[in-house]
């Protein structure tokens, strides 16, 4: 039969206990095949199952060899109970669909997809930053290791396992809890993508139930003053590129990815005047930035305009060479991390002009809360040695 053309009135959920097999089954008004023999008007019924997984967990509940019924435990049964509510609900979109002529024929794609390879695709379809995609699929990855779990089984208890998997990593020293936080918002942040699309429903409703994740405390970081800078100039390094690249980032800015990317025909003079042309900002867009003779000094030898600035500069365990070289200097610090170098360098330019707006076009922050952020987080001292006397005006004539 030809179902292109039927007709489709009802869509109903279907269990096959002999098989363990869920199915959606679409009818149609039955097709009448005239009078049999005995004068009965027959008809033949317009069915079209279409088979969905099986949801992950479900416990067969019927034996086909011995055709008895399996006496689940209770925990089981109520598993069991769980799965066909999101069945139950799958059915109900699957039957407003139906009215809107939306039909799941040709594949099913809410249950049939797993979340890990649909986001993947996904991910891949987006206008982000190279290290904001890295930041996803490091999160999939961990949910893939928890479950490579379906749409169909996607719901409040996987979460809750994806949050004790990460918590295991915070236990042994392995992963902070703003780490943990961070990654939690990521994932809720791709199913809600995936809701968009019609992969699976109710998704609020599984985060607001999902255990709690604290945010944590934030990490200070480090940033460091025009004297510590200056001994850090002089102080020789084992690893000669990185200290050129982290004191470049601490008079430019840039995140270190940008560093990285960074190749000499974005650096540019004219009218006496050097810039940058940044093009690997967070929020994909280009800007230009002033730079300082001694900046580029740091930069090193110009090559071919295509080269890389910085040659063979890696992440490869950088803040802990980073760490080493500034307490070799006599500067004491528990911990240096390349993104220091930014906040080193909204220091800098606050501590120099007391004028956030500047502060913000040159870290390409377009809301000045952000750079606020920056300030007031790592360098509070800063915003307390503002006199409020001298900044304001009266109001006295």
């Amino acid at each position: 039969m030809d179902f292109s053309k039927v007709k489709w009135t009802n869509v109903k959920l279907q269990y096959n206990r002999q098989k363990n097999q869920w199915q959606m089954v679409y009818s149609a008004k039955a097709i009448p095949l005239g009078k049999d023999d005995n004068g009965i008007l027959r008809y033949k019924p317009v069915r079209k199952p279409v088979s969905i997984p099986i949801p992950l967990g479900f416990h067969r509940n019927f034996d086909p060899e011995t055709k008895q019924d399996i006496n689940l435990p209770r925990h089981k049964k109520d598993h069991n109970k769980d799965r066909v509510k999101e069945l139950k609900l799958l059915e109900a979109h699957w039957q407003v669909d139906l009215t809107n002529q939306i039909y799941h024929l040709n594949q099913n794609k809410i249950s049939g997809e797993k979340v890990y390879g649909w986001a993947l695709n996904w991910i891949s379809n987006q206008t982000l930053a190279k290290n904001t995609v890295d930041g996803y699929k490091v999160v999939l990855n961990k949910m893939k290791a928890v479950e490579d779990v379906h749409f169909l089984s996607f719901d409040t208890s996987f979460i809750n396992r994806f949050i004790k998997h990460l918590n295991q990593f915070r236990d042994v020293g392995k992963l902070e809890q703003t780490s943990i936080r961070t990654y939690y918002e990521r994932l809720k942040f791709i199913l809600e993508a995936a809701e968009r699309d019609n992969k699976i429903y109710e998704v609020e409703t599984m985060f607001q139930k999902a255990d709690n994740v604290p945010y944590g405390e934030s990490e200070i970081g480090c940033y460091f003053s025009l004297e510590q800078l200056r001994i850090l100039h002089k102080h020789e390094s084992n690893n000669p590129i990185i200290k050129r690249a982290f004191l470049f980032g601490c008079l430019t800015g840039l995140r270190f990815n940008e560093i990285m990317e960074l190749t000499w025909k974005d650096v540019k003079e004219k009218d006496g005047k050097l810039t940058l042309d940044v093009k690997n900002r967070k929020n994909k867009q280009s800007q230009v930035i002033p730079l300082t003779k001694e900046a580029l000094e740091y930069a090193g030898e110009r090559r071919e305009i295509n080269d890389k600035v910085f040659l063979a500069l890696t992440y490869s365990d950088i803040n802990n060479k980073l760490t080493e070289w500034v307490n070799s200097s006599g500067i004491e610090v528990e911990r240096v991390k390349t993104h220091d170098a930014r906040r080193t360098c909204a220091y800098l330019i606050w501590n120099q002009t007391k004028n956030i707006d500047t502060c913000a076009k040159f870290l390409n922050h377009k809301n000045q809360l952000e750079t606020a952020k920056y300030l007031r987080k790592y360098l509070g001292d800063a915003f307390d040695s503002i006199d409020a006397d001298a900044t304001l005006p009266s109001l006295k004539i």
